[in-house]
């Protein structure tokens, strides 16, 4: 995962200056691989159900936390677009080396049919593959003028196939360039981390005191109440 990759880790450790913040001497022996693993145990990026990315850091200083956390986010999101940057790129590039190879082809097709027309005297457009086919109707006769038609119909059809590709790669090679935009967010922020506040008292530990209070003296009202009933229950009874 690219949150818990050294890119993200390493620029973390070093942007924050964790080593001296954990007062590990740099002239021990693997300082930074004791830095490295002391804060790779407070620091945790994971997937929660939803497929969320979700963020902690601990340590004594709040202040510290959410600012280390804040600015995992800011990495995460600078990595993912590096990389998928990168990827479009690439693809990209290969999109265009293949719209290349058949633009040469195109050309070399261009001057086959323009030579066989001029040795046949056909200047009419006959590929039967045209979603628009014009009429066309022979102006000649012949076994020459017969195999001129067939030669130009196979040359227009392969020409207008390698036409409509390249369309295509085109405008494929287009929409990875587009992807390459770095002005769009790679990562949506549902909460940003903030420093915490001091506990003003413990109000959840009183509070949850006070509702089981409440509801054994609940309970006890209530055994006495049935208790009676069944008491002058029995002596009407009796």
């Amino acid at each position: 995962m690219v949150g818990n990759s050294a890119q993200v880790i390493s620029y973390l450790i070093g942007k924050f200056n964790i080593r001296e913040h954990y007062k590990i001497d740099s002239t021990a022996k693997d300082a930074m691989k004791k830095t490295y693993k002391r804060f790779t145990k407070n620091f945790t990026v994971n997937r929660t159900g939803f497929r969320h990315i979700e963020v902690n850091f601990k340590d004594e200083d709040q202040n510290l936390c959410h600012e280390v956390v804040n600015e995992a986010i800011n990495r995460i999101e600078n990595q993912l677009r590096v990389l998928y940057m990168s990827i479009n790129k690439q693809l990209a590039t290969s999109i265009d080396i293949r719209k290349d190879s058949i633009n040469r082809e195109l050309n070399i097709y261009t001057d086959s049919l323009v030579n066989l027309r001029v040795k046949y005297n056909i200047y009419d457009l006959i590929a039967p593959g045209r979603k628009n086919p014009t009429s066309f109707s022979p102006k000649g006769s012949g076994a020459a003028y017969a195999k001129g038609l067939e030669e130009i119909q196979n040359i227009e059809e392969l020409k207008d196939r390698l036409a409509t590709d390249k369309a295509k790669y085109t405008s494929l090679s287009n929409e990875f360039k587009t992807a390459t935009f770095d002005g769009f967010p790679m990562v949506h922020v549902t909460e940003w981390a903030s420093p915490g506040s001091p506990k003003a008292g413990p109000y959840r530990t009183i509070g949850v005191l006070a509702a089981f209070g409440i509801a054994f003296l609940f309970a006890l009202i209530l055994a006495i109440f049935i208790e009676v009933l069944h008491d002058n229950r029995e002596k009407y009874i009796v």
